[in-house]
């Protein structure tokens, strides 16, 4: 079976919506059509199209971390100057869609 994406634990308090472009848009759907199409947590590298990476609860991604387990993984996706971010409950087989947001590491863009 393949993942199913949840929204459950999406807070649109921690996004940044406003300056995105047409194009940053497209890329985030198509995230998420290839991380719908994985069936293994191997399958993120070959289905999706961007670079998908593990984020550690420090600095100012901790905002991201506020509503989530202390075991969870939280990964974070480029989407040009945004970051969509997600975890995985890997036995019920969900991918829960935390946020998208500027980048938090980037003074300029952090809010």
């Amino acid at each position: 079976a393949k993942f199913t994406l949840s929204f459950e634990y999406f807070d649109e308090k921690k996004c940044d919506f406003d300056g995105m472009k047409a194009s940053q848009y497209k890329k985030f759907i198509r995230l998420l059509e290839g991380l719908s199409e994985c069936k293994t947590v191997n399958d993120f590298h070959s289905k999706c199209p961007m670079e998908i990476k593990p984020i550690e609860n420090t600095g100012q991604y901790k905002r991201f971390f506020s509503n989530l387990d202390e075991d969870d993984t939280l990964y974070e996706v480029d989407i040009t100057n945004y970051r969509a971010f997600f975890f995985l409950m890997s036995i019920e087989k969900i991918i829960q869609i935390v946020a998208i947001a500027k980048h938090p590491e980037s003074k300029k863009n952090y809010r």
